[in-house]
């Protein structure tokens, strides 16, 4: 079942994952990725891990290789449909020799809410960003041989979301007292 933004909201508050933030921190920040993402195409993504608990980040030509904007840095991509992350999935499996350090067969596909994967921004030190791919409803017009479906990019660095959350944070502080 697909929670709303407000469950899965609600469900945060409740858990309070770990981020270093202050409790009093965690009521604004998820106030602040509700924001993000309202501007989303989905309420849950899918998005590759390893069974170590580790999360499969890739480069942007790798999740992305039809966009010519390259973005430096590795990302953790999220997409709106499940085909998606088990194609970046086999890619993977048929790219990585037994010799390198993550192993695409131990790498699975999981289905996590939208606000947890904004959540993991907060967190996540290997990363660039969060790069999340929705399947367009209505295609974009394309070339007659083209049969991609029509994808979304929305490319969210962590660095500006940090960002972003201290001066949220900043805004709700009480100013000193003199």
């Amino acid at each position: 079942m697909v929670r709303s933004l407000d469950e899965q909201a609600l469900s945060l508050l409740q858990q309070q994952p770990p981020t270093g933030l202050p409790p009093q921190a965690i009521g604004i920040a998820v106030d602040m990725l509700g924001e993000l993402a309202r501007q989303l195409g989905s309420l849950r993504y899918f998005v590759l891990r390893d069974r170590a608990g580790g999360w499969g980040v890739f480069e942007w030509s790798e999740v992305a290789p039809q966009e010519s904007a390259l973005q430096p840095g590795t990302w953790l991509a999220a997409y709106s449909h499940r085909e998606a992350a088990t194609a970046l999935q086999v890619r993977a499996n048929t790219r990585n020799a037994p010799s390198q350090q993550i192993h695409a067969d131990a790498l699975e596909v999981v289905e996590l809410e939208v606000l947890r994967i904004l959540w993991l921004g907060l967190a996540l030190g290997k990363a660039e960003g969060l790069l999340f791919c929705d399947r367009l409803q209505t295609p974009l017009p394309t070339r007659e041989r083209d049969s991609r479906p029509s994808i979304q990019l929305t490319a969210l660095r962590c660095r500006d979301l940090k960002q972003q959350l201290a001066m949220a944070l900043r805004r709700q502080s009480p100013p000193p007292v003199a």
